[in-house]
């Protein structure tokens, strides 16, 4: 009887994940790239609004090309600056623009 010899399974390469501040740094560098504006459709998506404060409707989004169920990460590599239109309803619930 021959023994196989199993292979040793590749260790999982760790995923950047930021919160807090580190998220905040993204988020502001995201933007700088985009220059203010939303990588998909171009149309202006702010940081902040005339506040100072993140709202949700009017601010851009941190959109992930690989998603992180699927293994992506919080690297700029990874991350797309994104309208709510397009982050919301074209990746998340697949709606056509």
């Amino acid at each position: 009887m021959q023994t196989r010899i199993q292979p040793k399974p590749m260790p999982k390469q760790k995923r950047i994940k930021l919160t807090g501040k580190a998220y905040t740094e993204l988020r502001k560098a995201l933007h700088k790239r985009a220059r203010g504006h939303c990588e998909s459709c171009c149309k202006y998506a702010p940081l902040l609004d005339e506040d100072g404060q993140f709202d949700v409707f009017r601010c851009g989004h941190v959109s992930h090309i690989k998603s992180k169920g699927a293994g992506g990460d919080d690297s700029p590599e990874n991350c797309l600056w994104e309208c709510f239109y397009c982050n919301v309803l074209v990746r998340s619930w697949g709606c056509k623009k």
